[in-house]
């Protein structure tokens, strides 16, 4: 049995660093000597065809015939495998292949475009079988007498052209891997002269026009085309077709036309199919009737927010959209038909005053600019601290419809009474109590006159501007609110005792009066009546819960 001493071992690692030595001096060496080669068949390129005869002289042991021997490439004079590893590494060939087939160009799809427009070519579907990088070469081969159209970035994948005039241009490409050029392709592009659709307007009638139930209307467009004819122009009302012309005068009658608001409107259309709308004319037809109705639309306090008319158009607006004390002005034609509608009415009791911006509210003058009176309370400080203020200085759930915060309040929340002459200035606070209506309820919430009644001892409440119909009465037969001395409260307010009842009597008598026709209160509203009564004031009932 063999043994290997330490030193064979010695020996075979010094041999075995040899040849790497040898090889890596090799690699190097023929990365720089541009002399070497491995065109073993001599046709100008290294390929798969020299390595192939670089194997088979390995496999046959061959020896170099001398120092030129192509296969040989590191020059030692030993055909073997690292010759045939650095010929692989000097391939002039993608991938080493053994032929070169020619690239292939792809000069996009044909295109139709309107005269005038950029056109963009496109060889990016262009490739090369051996996957070299290609270069390209466009030519326009083809074009309208007289154009003079000219490529730009012919050298370049996307090159651009404009198509001057209508006609067919034609581009050639030709694509080149470094050492064959492609077949030529080409592409073909016909510009041809854009359709410029027609023009139409409404000529009649006139915009937010006004017409009479059973109304007749001339309905007639302007149109044209100015690179071809009309065919045809329809009305409409709304989407619904009214009537086609197909010729000069485009015009129809409308008839019959019943009351209502409208939206005119007419298309036109070309030889080429092209159509175009006009803009919608807005008319109205309303009843003759010789009376101009129109509708008061009131918030939750009774003050105007919106009027329409009978066609149900919206001819003004006063909204509170950024402040609530009345500042913004009302817009009197939200409509836009020209035609300004004027209401005076503002905040309940109120009727403005163009000329001092001033609203005039019975006792006083309120300044919606300043969100306050420009008087004091009459009443003084028995309408609170504030005396310039409107509404508890809260317009949003209060109103003011005498211009006197307090001339008389009730408060169903407290009990609490507080009436005032407003000659004197005589002030007077009580606690009432009120069952109210119906049976068992307080008195609803409300502005009342204090109308006199038969007995001394009580005064009538009468709502201000009651329901039609509403006759107030209770469970226990009395048909009306009463104020009155102290007692049961079944439909009343009652003094808690005697000495408020007194003094508020005496306040109430004193209060100077007129008259006014109230209806009678009867059990037989079929049969209404009228009566005339003393009236000494109001009393405003709030719950200030």
């Amino acid at each position: 049995m063999k043994t290997i001493d330490s030193r064979q071992t010695q020996s075979l690692h010094r041999s075995l660093w040899r040849r790497l030595l040898l090889t890596f001096c090799a690699l190097a060496f023929s990365a720089q000597a541009g002399t070497l080669t491995c065109d073993i068949d001599g046709d100008g390129d290294i390929d798969r065809g020299d390595l192939t005869l670089v194997q088979q002289a390995i496999l046959a042991r061959l020896p170099a015939t001398g120092p030129g021997d192509p296969r040989d490439a590191d020059g030692n004079g030993v055909i073997n495998s690292l010759d045939g590893r650095l010929c692989a590494l000097r391939c002039t060939r993608v991938r080493c292949s053994a032929t070169n087939d020619p690239p292939v160009a792809n000069a996009g799809p044909d295109q139709s475009v309107p005269r005038g427009s950029l056109v963009t070519l496109d060889a990016s579907a262009s490739h090369d079988p051996e996957g070299a990088n290609l270069s390209m070469a466009w030519s326009l081969i083809g074009k309208p007498p007289g154009s003079a159209a000219q490529l730009a970035g012919s050298s370049s994948a996307t090159p651009t052209f404009t198509a001057d005039l209508a006609g067919d241009y034609v581009v050639q490409l030709i694509v080149h891997d470094g050492q064959v050029a492609s077949a030529p392709d080409t592409v073909n592009i016909s510009a041809s002269v854009s359709n410029t659709p027609p023009t139409v307007s409404l000529s009649a009638p006139l915009a937010n026009q006004r017409f009479t139930a059973p109304a007749t209307m001339i309905v007639s467009a302007d149109a044209a085309d100015s690179d071809g004819q009309i065919t045809a122009v329809t009305f409409y009302q709304g989407s619904t077709p009214i009537g086609t012309v197909s010729s000069a005068p485009y015009r129809i009658t409308w008839s019959t036309v019943k009351a209502g608001s409208y939206l005119l409107a007419a298309s036109a259309t070309d030889d080429k199919g092209a159509t175009t709308w006009s803009g919608a004319v807005p008319v109205t037809v309303t009843n003759d009737t010789g009376v101009q109705v129109y509708y008061l639309h009131n918030d939750h306090l009774n003050t105007p927010r919106m009027v329409t008319d009978e066609a149900n158009r919206v001819v003004w607006r006063n909204l509170p959209l950024s402040e609530p004390f009345g500042m913004t002005p009302p817009e009197e034609d939200p409509d836009g038909d020209g035609q300004a509608f004027t209401l005076n009415l503002r905040f309940p009791g109120q009727y403005a005053d163009q000329e001092t911006n001033l609203s005039y509210n019975y006792f006083r003058d309120y300044d919606p600019e300043t969100g306050r009176y420009w008087q004091s309370d009459p009443v003084g400080l028995a309408g609170g601290i504030n005396t310039y203020a409107y509404g508890a200085a809260n317009p949003l759930s209060h109103g003011d419809p005498m211009g006197l915060w307090v001339y008389g309040v009730y408060d169903n929340a407290t009990g609490r009474l507080t009436i005032s002459d407003l000659e004197t200035g005589q002030s007077i606070r009580g606690i009432f109590v009120s069952g109210g209506h119906p049976f068992g309820e307080p008195i609803p919430n409300g502005i009342y006159d204090i109308l006199q009644h038969p007995d001394p001892d009580f005064y009538r409440l009468e709502p201000v501007d009651p329901l039609y119909g509403d006759d107030t009465h209770d469970r226990s037969g009395r048909n009306y609110f009463r104020l009155h001395r102290p007692g049961r409260t079944i439909g009343c307010i009652a003094a808690d005792d005697a000495k408020n009842w007194n003094e508020v009597r005496d306040l109430v008598r004193q209060t100077l009066a007129d008259s006014v026709v109230v209806q009678s209160k009867s059990r037989r509203p079929w049969a209404p009546s009228t009566e005339r009564l003393i009236r000494y004031g109001k009393i405003v009932v709030i719950n200030s819960n």
